[in-house]
């Protein structure tokens, strides 16, 4: 990506470790730039012979990386946010964020994070805004409720959202590769630990 001023930042697509051939065919929708992103169904555990099927991702450049293209974004109040993250074969960080609507924030930080322990902070409004905007244009509700990659060792997450109509939404993501839009949302999730003021 050009970002100007002689600045060019990499940003992969592929993301899967075992991933097969993929496409990525840059084209247009609404005017705007975007990738068809051609990739094949992952294989199972176990080849079972069934032909895999080739599926495409239609992706754009929003809040800092690549998601999944929505033309209706929703437009939901949102109440709380709930993030967890077990372990992995490794030393990935092992956290509970709890964020209200009101950006008030508590982060209990398990295990291999910069520090350990519990701390409170109020997240400041332009990463609460956009990680608002983004369970809105990925329209969390409609997500599939659990995802998972076909291998071992990953790491693992859970990821709630309660409106302030009382529905609740949960997501629980082995591997942490559920959707593009996902990915993006786990990646401001975890970033907060370190770009807030917590105490």
């Amino acid at each position: 990506m050009d970002s100007g001023n002689a600045r060019i930042t990499v940003k992969h697509i592929t993301r899967r470790s075992f991933q097969e051939i993929t496409f990525p065919v840059v084209s247009q929708v609404n005017g705007k730039p975007a990738i068809l992103y051609y990739a094949r169904e992952e294989r199972k555990w176990i080849d079972d012979g069934v032909k895999r099927k080739w599926l495409v991702d239609t992706l754009v450049y929003m809040f800092g990386d690549f998601v999944e293209y929505n033309k209706a974004p929703a437009h939901h109040a949102i109440g709380s946010i709930s993030y967890r993250t077990g372990h992995c074969f490794g030393k990935c960080p092992v956290f509970d964020l709890k964020i209200k609507s009101d950006r008030s924030a508590i982060l209990e930080a398990r295990e291999f994070n910069d520090r350990e322990g519990v701390f409170t902070a109020t997240i400041d409004p332009s990463h609460f805004d956009q990680l608002v905007e983004i369970l809105n244009y990925i329209d969390v509700a409609t997500l599939d409720s659990s995802y998972s990659v076909p291998w071992t060792d990953a790491q693992s997450c859970v990821l709630t959202v309660t409106f302030e109509d009382g529905r609740t939404i949960k997501i629980r993501d082995y591997g942490l590769l559920g959707t593009y839009g996902l990915q993006r949302t786990y990646r401001l999730l975890f970033d907060l630990r370190t770009n807030q003021v917590w105490k």
